[in-house]
């Protein structure tokens, strides 16, 4: 470390010609501190720990004998401190800053933008006392999430945080309806059915799982309920898995032979089946067959039943 390198060690120097290693130091620009005769030949100085090791290499070709002096713990300390007194006043302003501004929003930052600015939102918040510049336990981001919402009626949504000396808000801005023409259409009952399950994708759900269902009625619709109770159009998909029934009634006189009736049945079964055609079945086909026979005819009653997706 600087703070390290700059602090002075003391030696006590015995040897001769003490001019000519003096030069020497200063052509090596070896800083000399506190330089004390003791004896003739014999001085004490002290150097920067940095140029210990040429230093050491100096006194070694002047054939000197070195005492590196151990200052006592205060007076090291207090040296350490003179020599380096601009780096440790430097180093605790800053450190000083740091933990000072670190209590305080410096700047704030707004996403979600589209239709308004940022300056109408900084006007709100600034309207409300959120400017920047203020120490972070004075925003209350419950607050400014309902000041913003209460303030600008483009906002549906709003949520504030702080990171480090940001104050970070995320808007949701309402969707408007009102220049745009939707055909999306809802789905409705392919069949007379009973719902066994929905898989909602987008559209509002009319109806719900064991609800009897006839054909034609309404399942899914093409919209969405927002926050405010306002409609957002979007299209209907979902997957509805249901148990179906489908029938036809034959009349046929009560005189047919068997034969005839078989064939009758099967042509009705056969305009039934079609009916499925393009639906996903997921079980076998039940077929029944019912017959009432009154005074001059049979009725004929034939159903499929089976469970689809649509």
């Amino acid at each position: 470390m600087i703070l390290f390198k700059n602090s002075i060690i003391y030696f006590e120097v015995v040897g001769l010609n003490f001019k000519k290693f003096i030069e020497q130091l200063k052509k090596e620009n070896i800083e000399i501190f506190d330089l004390q005769k003791l004896e003739y030949n014999c001085f004490k100085l002290g150097i920067k720990i940095k140029d210990k090791n040429t230093f050491l290499k100096i006194s070694n070709n002047f054939h000197y004998n070195l005492k590196e002096c151990i200052l006592p713990l205060p007076y090291k300390i207090g040296k350490i401190i003179k020599s380096n007194l601009a780096i440790i006043i430097t180093s605790m302003l800053l450190i000083c800053s740091f933990f000072v501004l670190n209590n305080f929003v410096l700047q704030i930052r707004i996403y979600g933008l589209e239709n308004l600015t940022s300056s109408e939102v900084l006007k709100v918040l600034d309207d409300f006392g959120y400017e920047r510049g203020k120490f972070k336990s004075d925003y209350d981001l419950d607050g400014i999430e309902k000041v913003l919402t209460s303030n600008l009626d483009k906002i549906s949504f709003a949520s504030a945080v702080i990171k480090g000396n940001t104050l970070i808000v995320n808007i949701n801005e309402k969707i408007d309806n009102s220049d745009f023409i939707y055909d999306y259409k809802p789905i409705i009952a392919p069949f007379n059915c009973i719902i066994e399950e929905i898989s909602l994708l987008s559209g509002t759900a009319m109806l719900k799982v064991g609800d009897v269902v006839k054909k034609g009625e309404n399942i899914i619709s093409p919209y969405i309920y927002y926050q405010d109770n306002s409609i957002i159009y979007v299209p209907a998909k979902a997957t509805i898995k249901a148990y179906v029934e489908v029938s036809n009634y034959v009349e046929v006189d009560k005189t047919i032979s068997s034969e005839e009736k078989k064939k009758i049945i099967e042509e009705n079964i056969n305009k039934l089946y079609n009916e499925f055609n393009g639906y996903k079945v997921l079980s076998d086909y039940d077929e029944i067959v019912m017959e009432k026979e009154s005074d001059e005819s049979l009725l004929l009653t034939i159903f499929l039943k089976t469970i689809i997706l649509f």
